[in-house]
């Protein structure tokens, strides 16, 4: 069932890239537009699954991973981006999570004509906001404080957003950091535990523009 649903995010991504391509490079060879306004971006980072109002003996967790996007410039200012995140797992006190993976559509504001006059030069930053889908496959076998089954799969869907730096290389190459998270969720059973849960992730990426 996992790689059922990577397959299908992959092509999920693919579709909306192959979309727009035909038309972007149909725009810019009749000189409508001088550009394309499609990237792509590659980034590296940490996706951390998190409890709220936690008691002592509950405990968060961290995976290390890849996450894909890919965005189209509606303006300068407004972006829409489709996100694509592989992640690992992490084992803390006997119980195992593996985390993702995250499928995720963002609208995207460039607070270009803001506030970014005041950084340094060729620095930006943005803000991102949307809609989050993650799996998480846990294993408790031989946590003695849960009663449940050995593994679980736990699919959400919540509320996400971000903010971003930007910073350009060259024309069309860009460096970034970004910081997502969702809003809590209250339908998660952790074991004996039934706290909030929510994640954090941080990744730094290269994007280039078509």
């Amino acid at each position: 069932m996992k790689y059922r649903f990577y397959v299908t995010a992959v092509l999920s991504l693919l579709l909306v890239v192959g979309f727009f391509l035909p038309a972007e490079a149909q725009m810019i060879r009749s000189g409508v537009i001088a550009e394309s306004p499609l990237y792509f971006d590659v980034g590296v980072g940490n996706m951390d699954l998190r409890f709220d109002d936690a008691d002592e003996d509950a405990t968060g967790f961290r995976a290390f991973g890849t996450r894909l996007k890919a965005g189209y410039n509606l303006s300068n200012d407004i972006a829409i981006e489709g996100h694509l995140g592989l992640f690992g797992d992490d084992d803390q006190r006997a119980i195992e999570a593996d985390i993702g993976p995250m499928v995720a559509v963002y609208g995207r504001y460039n607070f270009g004509r803001v506030w970014d006059r005041e950084l340094p030069e060729n620095f930006s930053t943005y803000a991102l906001l949307g809609l989050v889908h993650y799996t998480v496959d846990w294993d408790f076998e031989g946590h003695h404080g849960v009663d449940s089954e050995d593994s679980e799969e736990v699919s959400t869907t919540a509320l996400g957003f971000g903010l971003g730096l930007n910073y350009a290389f060259a024309e069309r190459l860009n460096g970034n950091f970004e910081v997502q998270g969702t809003i809590p969720r209250e339908d998660f059973n952790y074991g004996n535990y039934n706290d909030d849960y929510y994640t954090i992730l941080y990744t730094f990426g290269l994007s280039w523009r078509l």
